[in-house]
């Protein structure tokens, strides 16, 4: 398979919020998406709050603190309690969103590409890239450096699309005050790192060219 993946400006306080996730926010709140299936990388000018409420009527405000906010309804089961509480696109992150049209002569085991695409994508980029496989585990969705999250991931079906919505934070020290501002029990469950700075291996544009090849190199057996 075949897809589109590009690069996107993401500056809400200027008006700039990506197509992708404004029919994100349709598709969530409607199970209508009218786009095509692509995969769209955020280039990140600013911090912004990522708020998963059960409903919303409002894709982008501005919150007490004065940064600006993404607020897409919540598909989910067991996991509800992730409405709880906000997560944060860093400046140094790269946040990623994407749609796949679900093909419905797709095998289980081609299904199931799906749900590990983003986490099995930027583990393979790492390694390729020469980060130690023994410091890397992950965890469900998530990916830890030392035990420390610095990627998590949600991946959900609906109707006849798979949404993908995906933080990998590079450099978590520059916005530490800002990440002590989550909400939640689990927010700091884990600790939080960013991945270079940890490694100092790559550059962002050199791990960003690895991850779009993983992400496409794992497409490519499916039909």
């Amino acid at each position: 398979m075949k897809i589109k993946i590009y690069t996107t400006p993401m500056i809400p306080s200027k008006g700039i919020t990506p197509l992708m996730i404004e029919r994100q926010f349709v598709w969530r709140n409607t199970g209508h998406y009218d786009g095509e299936a692509e995969i769209g990388i955020a280039d990140m000018q600013e911090p912004i709050w990522w708020n998963r409420p059960l409903h919303s009527d409002t894709l982008v405000k501005q919150e007490p603190d004065g940064l600006y906010s993404y607020n897409l309804p919540f598909i989910g089961g067991a996991d509800v309690y992730k409405t709880g509480y906000n997560m944060l696109l860093p400046k140094n992150s790269i946040p990623i969103a994407g749609m796949i049209r679900i093909n419905g002569k797709w095998t289980d085991a081609e299904r199931n590409v799906l749900k590990t695409l983003m986490s099995k994508a930027v583990y393979n980029a790492l390694i390729a890239l020469g980060v130690d496989s023994k410091k890397l585990t992950v965890v469900h969705n998530d990916i830890l450096f030392n035990g420390k999250k610095f990627m998590g991931t949600e991946e959900k079906a609906q109707g006849l699309w798979y949404s993908i919505n995906t933080i990998i934070t590079l450099q978590y020290a520059p916005e530490k005050e800002i990440f002590d501002r989550l909400t939640g029990e689990y927010a700091q469950a884990r600790g939080i790192t960013g991945i270079i700075e940890e490694t100092n291996l790559f550059t962002k544009s050199e791990f960003m060219n690895m991850l779009v090849s993983k992400i496409q190199e794992l497409l490519d057996p499916l039909p």
